[in-house]
């Protein structure tokens, strides 16, 4: 434990424990979050082959949660003043084990698309908690150190999940859905080991918080953190979205493989995060994105040259290490600039955007990628993600 010393003489203890389990068991629940069946796509589109824009459908599998979770997540987000962080934590990880199972048993890819519209509860609930409990139980710069942790285990959690996921989907999709079993086995550690406390806002509410009051007319740059997260999650599903089916082009490519691919592009973003207090040290705010996208830039049109599957991992290496900063940079700032009271509020509008992002995804680069081909748009986004860098760099917020 860690004791910290405010300005008001009174002092509060950072229980260390309740970060480091919190961390590990979001690593360990993201095993199978959403994005992980992105190995088994092109095998489930194969099987559903007979449907109309099938390739359109399969992709929505991964991205409709995101949708669902724009729509609720700023109600979930003052759920959790309501009925306590752990509490929406905890539903959240039995609704992630609960429904996701659910299509081993569906034969409709309609019925498997509506399974996965109500994984957008879970969705909104696993990153508004998570994100809420760090960002109680932290201050400083143990806060920015703590942020870019969880954002590591955002990254090599569904590493777990991708491989395992992807040597499943060998012998069968449906078998795939069996790891969504895995993270009901986790509550008893998150009701033993996870102890919400506050300690950034030991004062009382004030008046002003009791209303109504816009959190972007109180705090003006949640505009500008919030166009960030949407760009953020546009150029995360872009890799996991399109790529798969990249590879596949390239012949004799297995869902393993694939599962092994994404799950490099993973880790490096996992190692990316756990780095993000170093760069931050040295950076602000704003520094940490320009760099950020100056990497992904270099990723992206890294894309335009590759012709094999190891040349396409490398090309993932690099835009992992660039995508793993910008999580936990959009998640410190806003906790640095939104006081407690507000900030269950402020991450349900994170959650908002995120979904946005996801759902929106597909729909903007695939026409892009229909009339240009792949290789070609991402590397148009990578010039544009290196111009926005010096942007960045140079403008002050």
């Amino acid at each position: 434990m860690n004791t910290i010393q405010q300005g008001s003489g009174q002092k509060y203890i950072i229980k260390n424990p309740t970060l480091w389990a919190l961390t590990i068991i979001v690593g360990l629940s993201c095993a199978t979050y959403m994005p992980s069946i992105v190995s088994i796509l092109p095998v489930m589109a194969r099987e559903f082959e007979g449907v109309e824009n099938i390739d359109f459908w399969i992709k929505l599998l991964v991205t409709m949660p995101g949708f669902v979770a724009a729509m609720v997540a700023p109600i979930v987000g003052r759920w959790l003043n309501l009925y306590g962080k752990k509490n929406i934590f905890i539903a959240s990880i039995l609704g992630l084990s609960v429904i996701g199972f659910v299509p081993y048993f569906l034969d409709s890819i309609y019925l498997i698309f509506a399974s996965r519209c109500f994984l957008g509860f879970v969705q909104a609930g696993i990153i508004t908690s998570t994100t809420a409990l760090i960002a109680s139980n932290t201050i400083g710069q143990q806060r920015a150190k703590m942020m870019g942790y969880h954002a590591s285990a955002y990254g090599f959690g569904p590493i777990i999940g991708l491989l395992v996921i992807g040597y499943l989907g060998d012998y069968g999709w449906r078998s795939a859905f069996y790891i969504f079993l895995f993270p009901v086995l986790l509550l008893p550690f998150i009701i033993k080991y996870i102890q919400p406390i506050d300690l950034n806002d030991p004062k009382p509410i004030p008046d002003s918080a009791q209303t109504e009051q816009s959190i972007f007319k109180a705090y003006p740059k949640l505009y500008f953190i919030y166009f960030m997260t949407f760009v953020t999650v546009i150029l995360t599903f872009m890799t996991v979205l399109h790529l798969p089916f990249y590879l596949t082009s390239l012949g004799n490519i297995q869902p393993s493989d694939i599962g092994l691919a994404i799950a490099c592009w993973t880790g490096f973003k996992g190692t990316s995060a756990l780095l993000y207090k170093q760069a931050k040290f040295r950076l602000n705010f704003n520094q940490v994105f320009a760099l950020a996208f100056f990497i992904l830039g270099i990723g992206f049109m890294g894309i335009w040259f590759t012709h094999s599957y190891y040349q396409v991992l490398i090309a993932l290496t690099i835009i992992g290490i660039g995508t793993g900063l910008l999580l936990p940079n959009i998640n410190t700032w806003l906790a640095e600039i939104v006081p407690e009271h507000d900030r269950g509020r402020a991450l349900g509008w994170i959650v908002t955007f995120m979904g946005l992002g996801q759902f929106l995804c597909p729909i903007i680069t695939q026409p892009l990628i229909n009339l240009f081909g792949l290789p070609q748009t991402f590397a148009s986004f990578g010039l544009l993600l290196m111009a926005s860098a010096f942007f960045l760099y140079k403008k002050a917020l």
